[in-house]
Order: structure tokens, then C-alpha cells, then sequence
């Protein structure tokens, strides 16, 4: 359990929702503001859809897309999977990672407990198991839905539980990934999905005492821009900071900027 106060400076940070900021090797709170007020969480959900994976699965397993995957995705990203397309758990976790890839979810999903529903189970039984008390996912890649819900406390659990699991942290530090793997009855398709954590990609810059090794960012109309991350500072020690429900990505980063100061 993390110690610390999250009622301290609040109005510095007064254009996101919620916020948290924690010491993870001193496990303590440095900031907080609303830490367990329950939010939409976009594709955020895709950090615990990536744990579930990562505790039951392993990296080199082959999956083959199936019809069922690709049911129901509707205008919600996805890097254009089709059914039979034969890719590795990493590479889907890439496809996520990195563009969000709601088809990659699914295909995770299924290859996992055989029919999104149950993975669905999972994934909650997952993340309760870590401590994870105010939060409820009903898909695999975070589509729009009242009953769908978490908090920045639950998502630092969630990402805290990740960052052990260095594989994975390798896999999202990079600014790109490739990936190349075969359709079926066609060609080998090689991609390069490039990081769209405006860290990454040098829109925004981390103060100099800070690296950041991996995260993920989401924003929907009901949500508002939402970011995970995982840092670390320049002797080593890590920490974790998660901003939600902001009303655009300039706001969300300039006041992720404000909560940066927070480490000496």
C-alpha cells in the first residue's frame, strides 16, 4: 500500500479529472487529485488487457486471427487484421500498443480464453487480484460503454504491475516497432508502427531528469485525453504517472508538465 496524501496542491493541477503521480521504488503518492474517482477508461483498458495476456500467455505463441475477432469493431482503430492472418502474442501486443489496434485486442482475447466474454472475466479477475477495487472493463480494447469504468489509483496498480514484466516494458519504450507476418493465402506484410506518446514522437519534452520507458495514451469524446506512463529519473528509480479525463491532448501534457515538477 502506498502512503501520502491526495488532498495536498490540488489546484495546481485544475484541467484533468484525475491524476496521480507515484514513487514506485518508495511506494509513495506525490500527487493526487480525485486518485479513485471512477472514469471511462479509452484504451487505457489495453494496459490491462495487455496483463492478463502477459500472466497467461506467452510472447512467442502464434495466433490466428479468427472471424470473431473482427466482429463489431466499427470506427474504433485497428491496424486491418483479417481472419486467418497468423501473428505472435508480441506482435498483436504491438499492434495494440502502438495503434490502438481494437482487432488485435480481440484476437488477443480470443486466443487467450477462446471467446471475448470470457476473457473479459479474466481480465476483471486479473486486475482485482492486484487490488484493482473501483474498476469494471467490459471489452478488451476500452469501446465506449456506461458500465466500463476504472480510476487512477486502480490504473497505477495495473502499471505497476507491468513495468515488472520487462519484456513487455522493451517491447512499448521504443519510438517504432516492426513487425512482419504472414496473411493467409497471400504475402508476408511488413509494418513499422511508430509510438503515439507525444513524448516519443517529440511534440512535448520530459524535464531532464526524467526517461520515459513506456505508457499508453487514449482519448474519446466521453473521456476526454487520458495518458499512462512509466518513467524513470536519472539514478534509476521509477515512477509512474497517470492524467485523465482532460479536455484535449495540449491541456492533458502541458498539465502533466505542472505534475513533473513534483520530482526532485
Amino acid at each position: 500500500m502506498f502512503t501520502g496524501n491526495e488532498n495536498f496542491n490540488k489546484d495546481e493541477i485544475n484541467q484533468v479529472h484525475a491524476v496521480i503521480l507515484c514513487d514506485v521504488d518508495d511506494q509513495k503518492i506525490l500527487y493526487a487529485k480525485n486518485a479513485k474517482k471512477q472514469i471511462q477508461p479509452t484504451t487505457i483498458t489495453m494496459l490491462a488487457t495487455a496483463l492478463t495476456i502477459l500472466e497467461y500467455m506467452d510472447l512467442s505463441t502464434q495466433v490466428t486471427v479468427t472471424d470473431k475477432a473482427l466482429v463489431g469493431l466499427g470506427d474504433a482503430p485497428v491496424i486491418g487484421l483479417k481472419e486467418g492472418d497468423c501473428l505472435t502474442v508480441e506482435q498483436l501486443l504491438a499492434g495494440m500498443m502502438y495503434r490502438s489496434g481494437f482487432d488485435c485486442a480481440n484476437a488477443l482475447a480470443i486466443a487467450c480464453s477462446s471467446s471475448i466474454n470470457k476473457f473479459v472475466k479474466l481480465m476483471n479477475k486479473t486486475v482485482q487480484s492486484i487490488g484493482c477495487v473501483d474498476t469494471k472493463f467490459t471489452s478488451p480494447g476500452g469501446s465506449t460503454d456506461p458500465n466500463q469504468y476504472t480510476t487512477v489509483y486502480d490504473v497505477y496498480l495495473i502499471m505497476n504491475r507491468l513495468q515488472t514484466y520487462e519484456p513487455f516494458m522493451d517491447l512499448i519504450s521504443k519510438k517504432s516497432y516492426k513487425i512482419s507476418y504472414q496473411v493467409k493465402n497471400g504475402p508476408v506484410v511488413e509494418e513499422e508502427y511508430t509510438s503515439s506518446i507525444p513524448y516519443v514522437l517529440g511534440e512535448y519534452t520530459l524535464p531532464k531528469n526524467l526517461t520515459l520507458i513506456g505508457g499508453k495514451a487514449g482519448t474519446t469524446y466521453l473521456a476526454g485525453s487520458c495518458t499512462a506512463l512509466y518513467l524513470k529519473d536519472t539514478k534509476g528509480k521509477g515512477y509512474i504517472a497517470i492524467g485523465m479525463k482532460s479536455q484535449d491532448k495540449v491541456t492533458l501534457y502541458g498539465q502533466m508538465e505542472i505534475l513533473f515538477k513534483k520530482i526532485q
